[in-house]
């Protein structure tokens, strides 16, 4: 989101982080968000980016 005549962006940094207990396979993964989101937004955003990886991934059970 372009603030203004400044050209300024507001940037939201997403990421994820999880550990499959019964292999202790360690996953993670991040985005950047250039649409000026709020902060809850980009938490909202980071859920959504963790569940579609599990669901990708077929995890059936997140805790």
């Amino acid at each position: 989101m372009r603030l203004g005549d400044l050209g300024i962006y507001k940037l939201a940094g997403c990421g994820w982080h999880y550990m499959d207990p019964y292999t202790c396979i360690q996953e993670q993964g991040s985005s950047t968000e250039a649409h000026g989101v709020s902060p809850l937004m980009a938490e909202a955003i980071a859920v959504q980016e963790t569940l579609l990886h599990a669901k990708s991934r077929q995890l059936s059970k997140i805790c």
